[in-house]
C-alpha cells in the first residue's frame, strides 16, 4: 500500500507548477535531512515513531531547525542564520510538509490533537 501512496504523491507533484513543486520539494528535502540528523532514517512519514509526543517533538524541532539555519540545495543545514527565517516562510514550509503527509494518507505531526 505504501507504494500506491507514493505513486499518488508523485502523480500529484507532476501536476503542480514548477515553482510550487520546487518550493514543496525543498521543504520535503529539509524535513528528510532534519530527520536523518535525529536518527530517523528512511522513514519520512514517521511510521516507526509510534508516540504522538515524539512526533510532536520532531515537528517542533523541525520548525526550530528550519527557522535557524541556512540550507544547501540538498536540504542539509549549512550554517546558523544571522536572523531567524520569517514566520510566513516557516508557515509555508510546515504547510508543504503537512500537505505531503495528508496527500499520502498519513496524519501530519504538525497537526496532532493536543500537540
Amino acid at each position: 500500500l505504501r507504494s500506491l501512496g507514493d505513486a499518488a504523491h508523485c502523480e500529484f507533484l507532476d501536476s503542480k507548477g514548477e515553482a510550487a513543486f520546487e518550493k514543496g520539494d525543498r521543504s520535503w528535502r529539509r524535513w528528510e535531512c532534519f530527520l536523518r540528523e535525529w536518527g530517523v532514517v528512511g522513514d519520512p512519514f514517521l511510521d516507526s515513531v509510534t508516540s504522538d509526543e515524539e512526533r510532536v517533538l520532531l515537528a517542533r524541532g523541525y520548525v526550530s531547525y528550519h527557522r535557524s539555519f541556512d540550507f544547501n540545495p540538498q536540504g542539509e543545514a549549512t550554517s546558523k542564520r544571522s536572523k531567524p527565517m520569517v514566520s510566513a516562510t516557516i508557515r509555508d514550509a510546515i504547510s508543504s510538509v503537512a500537505s505531503t503527509f495528508r496527500k499520502c494518507g498519513r496524519s501530519s505531526p504538525f497537526h496532532l490533537q493536543n500537540g
